[in-house]
Formats: structure tokens, C-alpha cells, sequence
């Protein structure tokens, strides 16, 4: 759904089905904004988030997930991340998001 509602409004969307494919993309495509789900397979958004910041990315990291304990936040920004969204995430929210790094 968030892949088809960025589309809808202009964004250009990149989609990875797992940790090294999305890091790959991301250093590939250097997005402005990332948002990374937590539970990946291969490796998870944790590291994914990890790695992208040691090879230089510096734009925006979102975690997007389903773990949201005050914990998890944690885990999220010491990995890299610059936000930790719990899902699902209200439109209104996102929209305020996209116009914020524009």
C-alpha cells in the first residue's frame, strides 16, 4: 500500500525483498528518503540501517515496522535510523513526512 500511495503521488519507488537487496538499492539509488521495514530477511532493517550509514549514506532512514516498544525505538535510532514509524502509518502523517524533506 505505501509502495502504490508514494507512486501516486509522483515519487519515484524502489522496492527490495529483503536486507541486502535494500541496502544494495539504496546505496545504488541514494533515495532522499528510505523507509525500511525492521523484520527483513537475509539481514534485518538493523543492520540494513547499520551498514548504509558505514558506507556513507546520510539521507533520511525511516524504520517502518511493527515492533514498537520504546525498546525497538531505541534499537532503531542507535542502528542509524532517523525515525521509527510503527505500522500502520496514517496518510496525514506520511504526507507531513514527504513534505518535510522536500
Amino acid at each position: 500500500m505505501l509502495t502504490a500511495l508514494l507512486a501516486q503521488l509522483g515519487h519515484a519507488v524502489q522496492v527490495a525483498p529483503d536486507g541486502p537487496i535494500g541496502l544494495q538499492r539504496i546505496l545504488e539509488v541514494v533515495p532522499d528518503i528510505a523507509f525500511v521495514d525492521i523484520g527483513l530477511p537475509g539481514f534485518d532493517g538493523f543492520e540494513l540501517a547499520r551498514r548504509a550509514r558505514a558506507a556513507g549514506y546520510q539521507a533520511t532512514l525511516i524504520a517502518l515496522t511493527g515492533y514498537g516498544s520504546l525498546a525497538d525505538k531505541q534499537l532503531a535510532l542507535a542502528a542509524g535510523f532517523d525515525l521509527h514509524l510503527v505500522k500502520p502509518v496514517k496518510e496525514a502523517e506520511l504526507l507531513q513526512l514527504l513534505h518535510i524533506n522536500s
